[in-house]
């Protein structure tokens, strides 16, 4: 990933870096559906829980794919749906 003279990431390493990071959670997300887990879409993100098991892995409150930030306003209604599952609420 290329870098300037200070040391900070130049437009072509971030662009790299959010590609591996899309690679990533793309990965994760599909182990945690091949897994039994669930997706609810609420707003920017994304409530993953498995309806059986309260594996921290396999209940998190995420962002929805090709979201670069999200407030707390959105997380928070997430992390409910979590509760309301029986599971303790998690942000990845």
């Amino acid at each position: 990933m290329g870098t300037d003279e200070g040391g900070n990431m130049d437009e072509s390493g971030a662009k790299a870096a959010r590609r591996l990071l899309r690679i990533i959670s793309d990965h994760w997300r599909l182990t945690c559906v091949d897994r039994g887990a669930e997706v609810e879409a609420l707003d920017l993100v994304d409530v993953v829980y498995h309806p059986g098991k309260s594996e921290p892995a396999l209940n998190v409150v995420t962002p929805r794919r090709s979201t670069a930030w999200v407030a707390a306003s959105y997380i928070q209604p997430g992390l409910t749906r979590l509760r309301e599952l029986g599971r303790t609420p998690r942000v990845q």
